[in-house]
């Protein structure tokens, strides 16, 4: 039988049916991919990443894979967290790249949305319609977050998933969600 990356072709194909039962158990606020890389998935950032793409910084055990979109405009975090496989994501950060470096470009992405259609630039309502109404808000941020018995926290083994969205005026300027490393 073949195997991918550790995985049989009888388990890719179960795969998908996974992630259906996990993302119909999630809260209305839960964020799960950005442009097409789904979190703690190896298999979908494998297929955009290739398989063995390296990190470009590692600090503390932490990974950091980062690419801006095709025009350059947008900066797109992808962190690993230490003991995690090098493609399973935990977080992302999604916002303006610094002036001063330069990154690869990630394939194809000329904006970096997320599953649920999340992107920079977008209004406070709009984004406030798809996710509900945040846990918290302070200034220009609006903070959602999960912890304890949770169906979708078990599935992974974290203790809590966050997500943090910083408006300028009334417009997405930067968001990062993932779980928070225990």
């Amino acid at each position: 039988m073949k195997r991918v990356a550790g995985i049989t072709r009888p388990m890719l194909a179960v795969m998908p049916l996974l992630w259906v039962q996990v993302s119909q158990e999630l809260p209305e606020f839960v964020e799960t991919e950005v442009a097409g890389i789904r979190l703690s998935d190896q298999a979908s950032a494998e297929t955009l990443l290739g398989p063995s793409p390296v990190p470009d910084q590692e600090e503390f055990g932490f990974g950091y894979y980062r690419f801006t979109n095709t025009s350059g405009s947008e900066l797109l975090t992808l962190v690993v967290h230490p003991g995690g496989h090098r493609l399973e994501i935990g977080e992302f950060h999604v916002g303006a790249p610094p002036d001063e470096h330069s990154f690869p470009v990630f394939p194809g992405a000329e904006t970096f949305s997320t599953g649920k259609g999340i992107r920079l630039g977008m209004l406070q309502s709009e984004l406030v319609g798809i996710l509900g109404e945040p846990h918290r808000k302070k200034g220009s941020q609006l903070a959602y977050h999960l912890e304890g018995e949770s169906a979708f926290l078990r599935r992974y083994n974290m203790p809590s998933y966050r997500a943090t969205y910083v408006f300028e005026g009334e417009f997405l300027k930067e968001f990062s969600f993932g779980f928070d490393y225990p």
